[in-house]
C-alpha cells in the first residue's frame, strides 16, 4: 500500500480560469518532506507550464530530498477537432515527458469533459481511439494510465465506466482511480467500489462536510463518507494498492485569511494517520 500526497492541496488558484501558481511546488517540497510525505501525486498545473530542464531541477530536488512520485494527474479532452486537438496533444506529449523525467509509473487522468449521458457515438469512439493511442504511448513507457471516476466524464457512472473498460479491453495498462460518486453515500460508494473492483489501481481519498458542500474536510468526520466502514470495505476486498489523499481540511482559508501550504499539509498528517489507523488494523 502506498499513501500519496496530492499536491493540489496547496495550491488555492486550483480551480480558477488560468490556475496561477501561488507557490512553486519546488518551494513546497521541503515541508512536505519534513511531514513525511515522500511520495506525492503532482498535479497538472504544478509542471505544465515547466520547461524540460526546471522539471529536470526538480526532480534532482526531489532526490536530494529522498522523495517520488509515483503518479502525476493530468486533464485530457478526449472530443477535441483540429488546432485546439493539436495544443491537447502537445500537453500529453509534454506531460509525459514530465513523467518519465520524474520517474513517475502512472498518469491519472479525467477522461474527458463531457458527461457520458447523451453523448453520441462518434464522440465517444472518438474519445475511445484516443484513450487508447495514450495508453499504448504509455505502455511503451512502462507507464500506467488511470482514468478517474468524475462528473462529466467517461467515467461519470458506474454504467458508464463499465463501458469504457469493455471498449479498451486488451490494454493491459489500463485501470480506474476510484473516488466516489459526489451523489453517493457510503452504503452505495460500497456497492460501487465492489463492482468496479477489478479495473481499480487508484483510490482518491476526500471528505466534504455534506454531500452538496462545496468544501472538503478531515477523512474522518466528515458527512459525506465514513470512511470507518468504506476503508475496511476497500481492505476486505483485497486492494492494497495507491492510495492519494486529494482533499482535506483547510484547502480554502476563513474568511479575512490567508490561504496557508503549511496548515494543508499539517491537515492532511491528520487525515494519514486516521487512514493508517483504519487500515492497519486486524
Amino acid at each position: 500500500m502506498q499513501f500519496l500526497f496530492n499536491t493540489i492541496m496547496l495550491e488555492i488558484n486550483r480551480w480558477t480560469e488560468h490556475h496561477t501558481l501561488t507557490f512553486p511546488l519546488i518551494d513546497l517540497l521541503k515541508p512536505l518532506k519534513i511531514a513525511q510525505f515522500d511520495e506525492l501525486e503532482i498535479w497538472q498545473y504544478h509542471i505544465s507550464s515547466l520547461t524540460d530542464k526546471e522539471v529536470k531541477i526538480l526532480a534532482e530536488k526531489l532526490q536530494e530530498l529522498d522523495m517520488s512520485v509515483p503518479v502525476i494527474g493530468m486533464y485530457v479532452q478526449l472530443h477535441l477537432k483540429n488546432s485546439a486537438a493539436d495544443e491537447m496533444n502537445r500537453l500529453v506529449t509534454h506531460m509525459t515527458s514530465s513523467a518519465t523525467i520524474l520517474g513517475s509509473r502512472m498518469i491519472k487522468i479525467s477522461p474527458g469533459s463531457l458527461a457520458s449521458k447523451g453523448m453520441d457515438l462518434p464522440t465517444w469512439k472518438l474519445s475511445i481511439a484516443r484513450l487508447k493511442e495514450l495508453a499504448t504511448k504509455l505502455a511503451d513507457k512502462g507507464m500506467l494510465l488511470s482514468m478517474e471516476t468524475h462528473s462529466n466524464s467517461l467515467c461519470d457512472t458506474e454504467e458508464s465506466v463499465l463501458r469504457l473498460m469493455n471498449d479498451l479491453s486488451g490494454l493491459d495498462n489500463v485501470g480506474i482511480c476510484y473516488q466516489p460518486f459526489d451523489e453517493q453515500n457510503t452504503e452505495q460508494a460500497m456497492k460501487t467500489f465492489s463492482n468496479l473492483y477489478p479495473y481499480v489501481i487508484h483510490i482518491h481519498l476526500q471528505n466534504l462536510p455534506s454531500g452538496d458542500a462545496e468544501t472538503t474536510t478531515f477523512l474522518e468526520t466528515g458527512g459525506w463518507m465514513d470512511y470507518t466502514k468504506l476503508l475496511p470495505h476497500i481492505k476486505k476486498s483485497g486492494y492494497d494498492g495507491i492510495f492519494s489523499l486529494e482533499f482535506t481540511e483547510g484547502i480554502f482559508p476563513p474568511e479575512g485569511e490567508e490561504f496557508n501550504p503549511q496548515t494543508v499539509i499539517h491537515n492532511a498528517v491528520t487525515d494519514r494517520e486516521f487512514f493508517l489507523k483504519w487500515w492497519e488494523a486486524e
